[in-house]
């Protein structure tokens, strides 16, 4: 360890930021929204907050808009079972955005809002839209976002 406790050296990229490239990251997020997809067709909500694959501030874990989220989407995927059909994935910094989810032809999620994830103790992990104005969610929020975010945003003509 060097002289300020384990400080990262310079050049060395912070362990706070994912550590592969875009493109890598990016695949980790794929896999992860592979993952998570059939817990949450199967209402297995605890298991998504014990493995991480889901970031819920404490005060967030037993709210009633989460929980509703959570069991619409549960829904949505029980009613179009089949093979998941990923959109792309752009990453930045310790922020993703994945541009939508569909079982067959059928959209998963909100038309109007992407899926976002966050790298967190060193996994990403993803963010349910309801708890995007939550004080916790926004204190991460940064340049990074607002750019993911914003391109959707123009993309898909919402404001």
């Amino acid at each position: 360890m060097g002289a300020f406790g384990g400080l990262a050296a310079c050049g060395e990229r912070p362990r706070v930021l994912p550590q592969g490239t875009e493109q890598e990251e990016a695949q980790k997020v794929q896999d992860l929204m592979l993952a998570i997809l059939p817990l949450l067709a199967a209402g297995e909500m605890e298991r998504l907050k014990d493995e991480e694959k889901i970031m819920l501030p404490s005060r967030w874990r037993r709210q009633v808009k989460q929980l509703t989220e959570l069991a619409d989407l549960q829904k949505q995927l029980q009613a179009h079972p089949g093979a998941p059909r990923l959109g792309a994935v752009h990453v930045e910094g310790r922020w993703a955005l994945l541009e939508s989810v569909h079982m067959g032809d059928a959209l998963i999620g909100k038309a109007d809002l992407p899926w976002f994830f966050v790298y967190f103790s060193g996994q990403w992990r993803w963010l349910p839209s309801s708890i995007m104005k939550d004080p916790a969610i926004e204190g991460m929020m940064n340049s990074h976002f607002d750019h993911l975010w914003a391109d959707w945003q123009a993309k898909h003509s919402v404001r």
